[in-house]
C-alpha cells in the first residue's frame, strides 16, 4: 500500500485548499496514479475539516478545565468562609452573651 504524503508542518489550511482547487481544476496531478486527483482533494479537505475539529475540541477542553479552575477556587473560598460565618452566628447566639450557658 502506498503511503500517502502528508503536507510539510506549518502548512496553512489557506495554501491546502488552494492545492485543492489545482487539484480539481486540473492545474496539478497526484504524483501516484492510484490515488486520483479529485480523490486526493477529497482527502485533504477531509484532513483540513479533521484538524478544526480538533482545534475547537482543544478549545473546548481548555476552556472547560479554566472554568473548572474557578469554580473549584471559588467552593474553596467558600467552604474556608464556612467556619468563620458559624463562629460569627455562635458568637451572637443567646447562649454567647449569658456567662452561665454551658
Amino acid at each position: 500500500m502506498a503511503k500517502l504524503a502528508t503536507p510539510p508542518p506549518g502548512t496553512s489550511h489557506a495554501e491546502l485548499r488552494r492545492t485543492v482547487a489545482r487539484l480539481r481544476s486540473g492545474q496539478i496531478h497526484s504524483l501516484d496514479p492510484r490515488f486520483p486527483s479529485q480523490l486526493l482533494a477529497n482527502l485533504i479537505e477531509e484532513s483540513i475539516v479533521q484538524d478544526l475539529v480538533i482545534k475547537q475540541i482543544g478549545k473546548e477542553g481548555r476552556e472547560y478545565s479554566q472554568m473548572r479552575h474557578e469554580m473549584d477556587a471559588r467552593y474553596e473560598a467558600e467552604r474556608a468562609r464556612r467556619p468563620v460565618t458559624a463562629f460569627h452566628t455562635l458568637k451572637k447566639s443567646p447562649e454567647a452573651a449569658d456567662p452561665e450557658a454551658r
